[in-house]
Formats: C-alpha cells, structure tokens, sequence
C-alpha cells in the first residue's frame, strides 16, 4: 500500500511509548510528518533527543539515514505527563514486560477520547489476542495472564480501541547506557538491515470492526508518508497468520542466542543450532494451529531467518546491558499451549533456562 504522496496533516498527533531500536526507528520518520511527542524514561536519553535530536544510521554505523531534529519533536519523561491530552495515534514500543506498569497511565489516555486508537508494537501475543475475532472458541475469552497479570491492560485499553502489528524491525542503540555521553549528542540508532532490506511493519485489527479497520488504514498512510514499508493487513485471521509466523522465529533463535551469546549469523549457520530452532518452531507451530492460526512450516520458517550479518536479536541485546528480556515472548506461548493440551518442552526449557541466564548476569 503505498500513499507516499498524500500528505497527511501535520496536526495529527502522536504520542511513541518507548524510544529503543523499535521506537526509535519510528519516531525519527514521524517527526517530519505529525506532530510528535516521545516518552523516554532515560533522562541521558531524554536530555540528548530534547538537545540534538535522533540520528538513524546504517548498519556501517557511519552513514545516517534519517535524523530527528529537535524541533520536531516534544520529549517528556512518562506518559503521566500527557495523560490528560488526546492524540490520534499512540505506538506503545516499550518491552512487553513493562506493559502492566503502564496500564493506568494508558487507561487514562483511552478515557480523554474514545477515537484514540493504540498500536502495540511489541513481540509476543498482545494482551487482546483472546479478545479478538478469528481464533479458536478454546482460547476465546482466556486471561492472558502471562502477559496482563491482573488483567489492568485489558481494562484499561478496549479491543475496540488496539491495532497488532508484526515488526521486522533490526536495530540497536548505540551509547544509550554511556552515562558519559554528552547531552549534546544526538541519541543514535544503528539499523541491523543490511543491503537493500528496509524495516517493515505489517498492521492490522484485531476485529472486524469497520471504524477500527479505517483507523488502521489511517496509521498505514501515515506512516508510508513517513517513509516506513507499512503494509495493511485486511482480516484478524491474517492479522494472527503473520503475527505467529514471526512469533515463531522470535521463540526459538531470540532466546537461542541469549543461552549461547551467538548472533543470527553463527546461529542460522550452524547445523545444530539451526536444527534447535526448527524443533522450537515446530511446537509454536502446533500451539499457533492449535489457536486456529495458518502456520507456516518449520523449513520455511528457518529460511526466512537465515542471514549472514552479525545481526544480534533483542534478547540478546538486553543481555548484554544487564536489562530484563522478553521472557514473556516464549511464557505467553507456552501459556497457551497449556490451555490447548499442546507439548512445548523445548520452549519449556528454554524459558526456564533464559530466565536463569536473565538471573546470573547480576553476578557478572
């Protein structure tokens, strides 16, 4: 869908959640055609965009891309900041671990207005999956709890109100944690795409819902005048199609790489790690079919992810910086394969392995 050459208002306003790579690399195309407000809870990271902006170079980490400049953009340290103002689009990019602690906060902004329209841009089953059209009658209606502990994110933002999106996105920023960077620095975001690859993100609704469909629409032309390959996706059961057809890399090489610290380069070349990964993909395959999902297979799975490039996944980023990853991913999935009776132990076991991995660093 391309509507690249229709300009979008540039009083439609925005509100990103979350500035790490997924965030990031968002935001530095949207300033120029809406009007932007970030959320950055890091105050170094906060102070350096406020003051130099946003800078999104290649995978050379030389040559810049798009840069974010200050004035094109409003950065506040929490959504509490803005939770009494109404914007059109807000992209929560955080990890999805951090979604329960924004759930009030986010209630809130879905109370100023009922038009505001939230896209998800995380990895994992959304909250709202269970909640959606298109799925199996045995997880309809299921509390996620692995996901939505007290169920406060589903209170607080309605299906009628959530899009889903599947992100090929690959990036990493660079310095973020370097207390010693200067604040007249620009925040910099390294893309891990490599040749003529562009980030991609495919958008949807969760429902058949005809006003939340147009809504989706509008954030796809938005964001393709932006210059981002946003692609709309028509029905729920697409929606879901590719969402656990990317799913299923994320539950097998993300945590793969955080156990052995390879990245997707050795992993997708090597023989046995690559015979793991098509094990793990094959068990979020059965719980994907088991949801009523078109899966793809295994084989053709593992051919999307091979790739030469040293390309580290975010798991194994957070890692590395001692933060928190994405455990919830593989718990969400497993989760709902105990509900449908599917076997999981390889993703079992590399939950309970990534978690004590997640443990130990603080040891390092």
């Amino acid at each position: 869908m391309n509507l690249s050459d229709d300009e979008p208002p540039l009083s439609w306003r925005f509100l990103v959640v979350g500035v790490g790579a997924v965030g990031a690399l968002i935001a530095a195309r949207l300033g120029s055609v809406a009007n932007l407000t970030l959320v950055v809870r890091s105050q170094a990271s906060r102070e350096r965009i406020a003051k130099a902006g946003l800078s999104v170079v290649d995978a050379d980490g030389t040559t810049q891309v798009k840069a974010l400049h200050p004035k094109d953009v409003r950065v506040v340290a929490s959504v509490d900041e803005v939770c009494e103002e109404v914007f059109d689009f807000v992209i929560v990019a955080c990890k999805l671990h951090q979604l329960p602690a924004l759930a009030p906060s986010l209630k809130a902004l879905a109370a100023n207005d009922c038009k505001t329209t939230f896209l998800f841009a995380q990895n994992g089953v959304p909250f709202f999956f269970p909640q959606s059209e298109d799925i199996s009658d045995a997880v309809r209606g299921h509390k996620l709890t692995s996901v939505d502990p007290s169920g406060a994110l589903a209170d607080a933002v309605p299906v009628s109100s959530c899009l889903g999106c599947a992100l090929f996105v690959c990036g990493e920023i660079v310095g973020d944690d370097d207390s010693s960077s200067s604040s007249d620095v620009a925040l910099v975001v390294k893309r891990t795409m490599h040749g003529n690859s562009r980030e991609r993100i495919h958008i949807g609704a969760p429902t058949k819902d005809t006003h939340l469909m147009s809504k989706a629409r509008e954030l796809v032309h938005v964001l393709c005048v932006a210059n981002l390959d946003a692609i709309l996706i028509e029905t729920p059961a697409e929606l879901w199609t590719v969402m656990f057809n990317k799913l299923m890399g994320n539950v097998s090489y993300n945590f793969i790489s955080a156990l052995t610290l390879c990245d997707m380069g050795v992993l997708s070349s090597t023989a046995v790690s690559r015979k793991l990964a098509g094990d793990v993909m094959a068990e979020a395959r059965a719980v994907g079919q088991a949801c009523g999902v078109s899966m793809m297979s295994p084989e053709d799975r593992l051919k999307m992810s091979d790739t030469k490039h040293p390309v580290r996944p975010s798991t194994l980023q957070d890692l590395i910086r001692k933060r928190p990853m994405e455990i919830d991913i593989l718990n969400a999935l497993i989760e709902l394969a105990q509900v449908l009776k599917v076997d999981t132990p390889r993703m079992t076991t590399l939950a309970v392995l990534t978690q004590l991995r997640g443990d130990a660093v603080c040891y390092l």
